[in-house]
């Protein structure tokens, strides 16, 4: 792949072009208007992005003891990644989302969309993180 990573993409995903020069890469889902793709930045703070995330889905902010709660790690392509599923079920909107610390940079995979649909494409998305080979990253 052009983006630096290979992964298994499910079935009824497919590449789209990107809608900013910040995404490295951006997915269609079928059937659903979930907006997921890759950034790269040179921050990697976790509660800070947590938090600006719920503010997104219109959720206050969570202290890091709580944001540590609602984080998986789990490793791909031999690199930790964390991993938080976040949904304001009142305002209807969630944010899925992944950092992985590729030092000098992190790597964001963000899903945006309804509670509904990214809790229905939850097992997706996460299969595909996990799918997740870097070139040039791999330990």
């Amino acid at each position: 792949s052009s983006a630096g990573f290979t992964a298994t993409l499910p079935a009824g995903w497919k590449e789209v072009p990107a809608s900013s020069a910040m995404r490295k890469i951006s997915y269609g889902i079928e059937g659903t208007d979930i907006d997921f793709y890759l950034t790269a930045l040179s921050m990697g703070d976790v509660p800070s992005n947590v938090n600006r995330w719920r503010g997104q889905v219109g959720l206050p902010n969570a202290t890091p003891a709580e944001i540590d709660q609602d984080v998986e790690v789990f490793t791909a392509g031999g690199h930790e990644m964390k991993y938080i599923e976040i949904y304001n079920e009142e305002g209807g909107k969630g944010i899925i989302a992944a950092i992985i610390d590729l030092a000098p940079s992190y790597w964001y995979f963000t899903g945006k969309g309804t509670v509904q649909e990214l809790k229905a494409h939850a097992s997706h998305m996460k299969a595909f993180l996990e799918s997740i080979q870097f070139e040039g990253h791999n330990h």
